[in-house]
């Protein structure tokens, strides 16, 4: 998020791409890389007010009644890595 310009966040795509086209394993690993540049993919094409529907609908997924423990736990990794994509403040104060 911290790149500015379609540009800039395009090569960092191709570079994300890059390294999930390289993780051999069909783990979590592999499941994260992909749901990473799935966000950067829709980011680019929604731009970046998809980050906060999307955390909104996935949250509410989460709380949902009728889920299982493993989709609950998925939930709260998709959570993670959409947070990882939020812009960083920094309120820095003097003392």
């Amino acid at each position: 998020m911290a790149a500015s310009g379609t540009p800039n966040r395009k090569e960092i795509l191709l570079q994300a791409e890059e390294a999930w086209d390289k993780l051999v394993s069909g783990g979590q690993d592999r499941k994260s890389a992909e749901v990473y540049v799935k966000v950067m993919r829709k980011i680019l094409e929604k731009g970046d007010d998809f980050l906060r529907s999307e955390t909104e609908r996935v949250d509410s997924l989460r709380k949902g009644a009728k889920i299982t423990g493993d989709k609950k736990a998925e939930m709260e990794r998709r959570l993670n890595i959409l947070q990882s994509f939020q812009p960083v403040e920094t309120n820095k104060s003097e003392l």
